[in-house]
């Protein structure tokens, strides 16, 4: 059992929903062409404490290759993102473990004891497609603990959309001395003074907005008590569906404490509070907002590698603690050729649509996957990730190479733009389609 074909079957297996020993055993066979190792085999090599050592140096060789894919040309880049470097998105999840693992993973602890999980963090470029950063946490390392990580991965010129979870008034300053700018929202109870509106306070100008049926709006503000950071404030309205969800949440938050909201908080819930360094003459309040709707990117992501490539599969099992490593690194090179394929073959529509309805392939002319004449379709990120197993199987087999490997992904595309949601996709903003 060479280690290549380990950690190619260990890949395939978690991308096929079969994350366990024999699994593993039957990909190792599919792939060789032989009989493969025995389940017992598979177990006694990932078990062993240098197996995830292995497993991290491979995911290593992963992101620093991505570098040579054909970058994007500049001038296909439109919209709001033309103007920056590079756009970062950066989240974490939450990967329930079996209780047996409580001492090796760390969670959070309540009055029952603690819950074993992990954290996955990652940070994706939404413009090049490639992941920038990834890593496993503890489950009880939350969003704020690894606020200051991605200071070290920043070039000047870059935007990082961020969540609140993510808030923190010394990085926003650091994020501003490195020549790079930042989106988040603002968290409840956060301390809001408004500097071009007099003595007006937050509520009463959002109050006012709501009553004139004001749907966006700007102010200068500042946030934060002795520390206090300066920037622009936008004020979007939200839908009264997800404005009653907000309450709802807000009232439970309160409840944990034992008090009720105030008529003030429950009244800031019609709107979306998004804070920024970007200057004006660089983005205006409505491509701020719709640059951050954006980062729902990351979420899809998550949401693909759990409901379409089974994260939890492998994860509520017991298990030992190496083999589990082995796997969650597993998943993160998955997720980094998940990412990579997205964007490939959402760059590869962008082109058909380009070149017209119809394109010559050799001999025959073939009409150009989701683009309906001249109208372009966006690329189905869960579908797209669904697609993978079969992909990733006949690549690690030699069976894609070249021109079939293009005519394959050309026939998943006319798959994964059959996808129907309502939120509008990342390509849409970048390419400007």
């Amino acid at each position: 059992m060479f280690p290549a074909d380990l950690l190619r079957a260990v890949i395939l297996a978690i991308a096929d929903q079969v994350p366990h020993s024999r699994g593993i055993a039957q990909k190792i066979a599919s792939l060789s062409g032989g009989a493969g190792p025995s389940r017992q085999a598979v177990w006694k090599r990932l078990r062993c404490e240098s197996a995830p050592l292995f497993f991290l140096r491979a995911f290593e060789c992963v992101l620093a290759h991505q570098i040579l894919r054909i970058p994007i040309p500049a001038e296909l880049i439109k919209g709001p993102c033309s103007g920056f470097a590079r756009v970062l998105v950066e989240d974490g999840s939450i990967i329930p473990l079996h209780p047996s693992l409580a001492e090796d993973f760390v969670g959070t602890s309540n009055q029952y004891g603690t819950v074993a999980s992990m954290r996955l963090r990652w940070v994706f470029d939404l413009i090049s497609g490639q992941t920038i950063d990834s890593d496993l946490r503890f489950g009880r390392d939350n969003d704020m603990s690894t606020a200051n990580d991605i200071l070290e991965l920043l070039r000047e010129g870059d935007l990082l959309l961020r969540d609140m979870g993510y808030f923190c008034l010394d990085c926003f300053e650091r994020i501003s001395r490195a020549g790079a700018f930042y989106i988040t929202r603002i968290p409840a109870g956060t301390t809001i003074t408004l500097l071009d509106t007099g003595r007006s306070k937050l509520i009463g100008v959002l109050r006012r907005a709501k009553r004139d049926k004001i749907k966006e709006l700007e102010l200068d503000a500042e946030v934060g008590t002795d520390r206090a950071v300066r920037g622009r404030l936008v004020a979007v309205q939200i839908s009264a569906e997800k404005a009653a969800e907000a309450r709802r949440k807000l009232r439970q938050r309160r409840r944990a404490h034992g008090r009720q909201p105030t008529l003030a908080e429950l009244d800031q819930c019609d709107w979306a509070l998004v804070f920024t360094n970007v200057p004006t003459d660089r983005l205006a309040a409505a491509d701020i907002a719709d640059l951050y709707r954006a980062r729902w990117a990351v979420e899809t992501f998550f949401k693909g590698l759990k409901s379409g490539q089974g994260l939890n599969k492998w994860s509520k099992h017991r298990a030992n603690c190496y083999a589990l490593e082995c796997m969650a690194i597993g998943h993160m090179i998955l997720g980094v050729l998940s990412l990579n394929l997205w964007r490939i073959m959402g760059r590869q529509l962008l082109e058909h649509s380009r070149e017209g309805a119809r394109r010559p392939r050799g001999n025959h002319e073939v009409q150009a996957p989701g683009t309906g004449g001249n109208r372009v379709r966006f690329i189905g990120p869960l579908m797209a990730m669904e697609s993978i197993p079969g992909l990733l199987e006949k690549m690690f087999g030699g069976l894609l190479r070249g021109c079939r490997l293009d005519e394959e992904i050309t026939n998943t595309i006319r798959y994964v733009t059959q996808e129907l949601r309502n939120r509008s996709c990342s390509d849409a903003r970048i390419f400007g389609f």
